[in-house]
């Protein structure tokens, strides 16, 4: 980084003692002054709230205290808490990525378009994902409803962060407060991994959700029209290359670059979000998908990636001015590419998409498929339709041949196809499930029996586990792991067991049931509990000096609950209690303790968790 003029920092000291300081992350002294300028507002503002709230602030130190943070790299977004996003002011913390206004653009671009389609269905969905502060499916809402108040919107948006998905929130709830549009349509955020494969169990997602899984659970729709998703898509040598100081330093990595994956390339890496998006704009059978992307050479890959799809109807690549005149040379590798600027955004449709982008021709991003032969039914199963219309069984691919092509040819196309179960290299839109009951259940006792894990069954066929285990039970099937029913003998014989002293994972052991299934026996058979375990369990004022002074005598904590026959998280919650305190509430597990209070030295035992 070059150095900074010694004649700019006399200019800028003479104009403000705090402006030097300002220069080393703004580079240029116009910058300086204006977020020189933009914080002293701040500065006001949140003195003049404090003294409506009767506190007071020192308005100097409070600024040279925020010069200090920018001076760092910090960036002025997190310091103001704000950052406007397209006409929104989106709320900004640390822990979740800053919006961008070239996203802003893509979105503002994408809303002109689609509230100009006279076709455009009543309801209108849209889902976003890895949406951070939320600031896409708000700003998609505000840039719709001024101008399309007939149209319901659904919008969703999902992330994996925690952190993101409470901002996001709040700032939903902010602007719901602030603006009047905001309270129409409907609008929601759900935790969700993009990258968790919907058909593998918790272990191998680590505990991570997929998207099509969360969206059932939820209870959502399955079909979404528009899809827009700004993924983490720096690789991790462009993080070093192409990022400045402030970002590395405060924004979150997360954000930013896709997990490591081993055997991938730099650039595999930086794409690595982009076939699992599209994979689910597949599912959720999306009109329109608007990707964002670092640059033109991204933008190519993530496009080739959609073309070998062969589902959408047409790409488009946006730049970061996407209304401006096009560059010179509006077609890069076979696609079109609008506007001026770097290349910013990915932009695919099929069906009625494309009216709603105002596309009069259909043109295919995909090359020229040829027809199949009159053997192609013969080498497939044979799964007669009824009730459905030839037009529903194919994919609009084939529907714009078949209408090229003289009647006679069509006639045999149409034949052919009907008795073909599985078409080649075209994608269903929508998956129809055409067993019945019984067959249905036959496939998931097969696929239990075959070895399938419970939660590959229930994801896959979309059960819960008690139908699963209902399913079972009717056909006689022997679960595998624990048994869930005790005869009348076994449940005498684990009572026995229980008032002979025996442990809880003893007694699970014997039976081969949980733990947790051994005290609902006991509960049936109104067996009075032993004393240690429960939560209702209290020492008195004698077992509470026990405690301290086995403590003090060097016992270990495991020694002391067993003693005592409580566990060790209850031996810690008594130490914290003073001595005597115990005839003040009859239950000190239940009461809240407060963190002010002072204990004498000779009544209270100082424990260190480490």
């Amino acid at each position: 980084m070059p150095r900074i003029p010694t004649s700019a920092l006399r200019k800028a000291c003479a104009i403000d003692a705090l402006l030097p300081r300002l220069l080393a992350p703004c580079r240029d002294l116009r910058a300086a002054q204006n977020e020189l300028r933009w914080l002293r507002e701040h500065v006001d503002k949140v003195a003049e709230a404090r003294r409506a709230h009767g506190d007071t602030v020192s308005k100097s130190a409070f600024l040279r205290d925020l010069v200090k943070q920018r001076a760092s790299g910090k960036p002025l977004q997190y310091l103001l808490g704000t950052e406007f996003f397209g006409d929104l002011e989106i709320r900004c913390r640390p822990g979740v990525l800053i919006p961008r206004q070239d996203t802003a653009t893509a979105v503002q671009r994408l809303v002109r378009l689609v509230r100009k389609a006279q076709n455009l269905s009543s309801e209108l969905r849209v889902l976003d994902l890895c949406t951070g502060t939320g600031c896409i499916p708000l700003l998609f809402h505000h840039e719709l409803y001024a101008a399309r108040a007939d149209i319901e919107l659904r919008a969703l948006g999902i992330d994996i962060s925690d952190k993101a998905l409470r901002l996001a929130d709040h700032n939903h709830d902010r602007l719901r407060r602030d603006k009047t549009w905001a309270d129409k349509g409907s609008m929601r955020y759900m935790q969700a991994d993009v990258l968790a494969n919907p058909f593998a169990d918790a272990i191998a997602n680590r505990g991570r959700v997929a998207v099509s899984t969360a969206l059932r659970h939820a209870r959502l729709p399955h079909i979404w029209d528009i899809l827009i998703s700004n993924p983490p898509y720096i690789s991790p040598a462009g993080y070093w290359k192409t990022t400045t100081r402030s970002v590395r330093g405060f924004e979150p990595k997360l954000a930013l670059v896709p997990p490591l994956k081993t055997g991938n390339s730099d650039a595999e890496h930086g794409d690595r979000f982009y076939l699992p998006i599209l994979n689910i704009a597949i599912e959720v059978e999306a009109k329109i998908v608007l990707l964002e992307v670092a640059d033109l050479d991204q933008a190519l890959r993530v496009a080739r990636a959609a073309q070998a799809l062969r589902l959408f109807d047409g790409i488009e690549i946006w730049r970061e001015q996407p209304d401006e005149p096009d560059s010179p040379s509006p077609e890069t590798a076979g696609f079109r590419v609008l506007g001026q600027g770097n290349a910013r955004s990915v932009v695919c449709w099929r069906g009625t998409g494309a009216a709603w982008l105002g596309k009069s021709e259909r043109a295919c991003a995909y090359e020229d498929v040829a027809l199949p032969d009159a053997s192609l039914g013969a080498r497939f199963q044979v799964a007669p339709v009824s009730g459905l219309h030839q037009s529903e069984m194919l994919h609009p691919y084939w529907v714009k041949h078949l209408n090229e092509q003289q009647k006679a040819v069509k006639h045999n196309v149409w034949r052919d196809l009907e008795t073909t179960a599985v078409r080649p290299d075209v994608p269903e839109e929508r998956p129809v499930n055409r067993l019945t009951t019984e067959e249905r259940k036959e496939r998931i006792i097969q696929e239990y029996l075959n070895g399938s894990t419970l939660r590959t069954i229930t994801d896959a066929w979309g059960i819960t586990p008690c139908t699963l285990y209902r399913y079972l039970d009717r056909s006689s099937v022997q679960t595998r792991g624990y048994p869930k029913r005790l005869t009348k003998e076994q449940q005498k014989l684990l009572v026995q067991y229980y008032k002979d002293g025996w442990k809880m994972k003893a007694i699970a052991d014997v039976f081969k049931i949980h733990p947790s299934t051994v005290h609902m026996y006991l509960d049936r058979c109104s067996v009075p509990r032993r004393p240690g375990r429960g939560k209702r369990f209290v020492l008195n004022e004698e077992q509470h000096r026990q405690l301290v002074q086995y403590y003090k005598d060097g016992w270990t904590m495991e020694a002391i609950a067993d003693t005592l026959g409580i566990c060790k998280s209850t031996g810690y919650k008594y130490l914290d209690r003073p001595l005597g305190s115990l005839t003040e509430s009859k239950n000190p597990l239940h009461e809240k303790r407060s963190r002010t209070r002072r204990r004498s030295a000779s009544e209270t035992v100082e424990v260190k968790h480490k």
